[in-house]
């Protein structure tokens, strides 16, 4: 059986959605953006390109989907008094996107109540698509090409592996320091601090061992932990054992009990 036949509604819906936002993204990209602050932080902001990827993407899920509520993170919830919630990062990293890196993308899931059931991550610049439904396992695909089913790799040693340390903007510094510095005193290979949550789909591929993630919003890691787990991926939480909790440990199987 083609992967493509697995591919019920729902999830043709969040992937033509994520598609077309990423094509705005694309639109925008490499010109000079004025941004502006939604908070206090310095670190959280949002430009043009936001909103423009965000219209498009609600337009669609609007039409399509119009009886799931959706949390999009310019525009906030829209209540339709349902169990399903559409969670929506039309451009993530967007401090990125506004410094001409070429890391970001945009991030879509569905869950149950607190259950994630589909997670999509699109990254337009190399047209790379990742995503899953709860059950049928995570797959891949570049430029609309062959899909392939991903899994984590077998990496079992701490000192081989590569890890993620996945903050918010908003997280004590004090708090990074603490789990950077864990990471080094474990003698990990590489510690990276990727910026943009499209990078769990590198653990899913198998490139990386490890992810730690800890306070960020749901719209940046929903997607990409159930893509992970149904790479094959192991998950401990910090706190209650649910999917909407933003402190996690994510990593293969062959270190995941070190990590």
């Amino acid at each position: 059986m083609k992967p493509e036949t697995k591919i019920d509604p729902i999830l043709k819906t969040l992937i033509k959605a994520a598609h077309a936002g990423g094509e705005v993204l694309l639109a925008y990209f490499g010109k000079e953006l004025k941004h502006s602050q939604k908070s206090a932080h310095p670190g959280d902001y949002q430009t043009a390109a936001d909103l423009a990827s965000e219209k498009v993407i609600l337009k669609i899920l609007q039409k399509e989907l119009p009886d799931y509520n959706i949390f999009s993170e310019e525009q906030g919830f829209i209540d339709r008094s349902s169990k399903y919630t559409i969670t929506v990062d039309p451009l993530c990293g967007t401090h990125q996107f506004v410094l001409e890196i070429p890391n970001f993308g945009v991030i879509l899931s569905l869950r149950r109540d607190n259950q994630t059931q589909y997670g999509v991550l699109y990254e337009p610049i190399i047209k790379r698509l990742s995503f899953a439904q709860k059950g049928k396992g995570s797959y891949q695909q570049i430029d609309n090409g062959s899909m392939h089913k991903m899994r984590v790799n077998q990496v079992n040693t701490i000192e081989s592996s590569t890890i993620y340390l996945i903050v918010a903007f908003n997280t004590p510094r004090a708090k990074i320091r603490r789990l950077h510095n864990a990471l080094f005193d474990a003698k990990v290979k590489r510690i990276l601090r990727p910026w943009t949550a499209v990078t769990f789909n590198r653990l899913a591929a198998g490139c990386i061992e490890g992810i730690v993630c800890a306070d960020v919003g749901l719209h940046d890691f929903l997607a990409g932990k159930l893509i992970c787990q149904e790479s094959g991926a192991k998950i401990t939480h910090f706190g209650e054992d649910i999917d909407t909790n933003p402190n996690f440990v994510l990593s293969n199987t062959q270190i995941h009990k070190k990590l």
